[in-house]
């Protein structure tokens, strides 16, 4: 839903400690690699909404975030991936004509690391959010 991924770049790219923490940007679902750090998130997956008899009642959603930075320090990137989840975990997200209930964080993801075509070693963290918004 656009409206989301709307709010989710906002608030994401809208504090300045976390893009002190990837200056290379926040970007949805896909990125240029930069030459430091940056932040990936992307819907993994949009369950059945919820309904009474008659009428829909909530949407779900589960998002990814993935810090990616080069080198093998994993400490800034994780310093980046504790603050998303201060600006995510149980706070308010405001989503154009829709009524947030509830975002929570849903468990970190396996850290990986990966070569890319000339040398460079690149690492990454995350961690995957449920985002319960009301009605439909």
């Amino acid at each position: 839903m656009k409206a989301l991924e709307d709010a989710l770049y906002d608030l994401l790219s809208g504090d300045s400690t976390l893009t002190g923490y990837v200056p290379g940007g926040v970007y949805n679902t896909v990125a240029d690699k930069t030459s430091g750090a940056y932040l990936l998130f992307q819907k993994v997956a949009s369950p059945a909404p919820g309904y009474t008899y008659t009428r829909q009642v909530d949407e779900t959603y589960l998002y990814q975030v993935r810090v990616i930075a080069p080198g093998y320090d994993k400490d800034g990137i994780s310093n980046a991936l504790a603050q998303v989840r201060s600006l995510l975990n149980l706070q308010t997200l405001t989503v154009t004509d829709h009524t947030h209930w509830r975002t929570t964080w849903a468990g970190d993801l396996p850290d990986m690391a990966e070569k890319d075509a000339a040398g460079t070693t690149w690492v990454q963290v995350g961690a995957q959010y449920r985002i319960e918004l009301a009605g439909g």
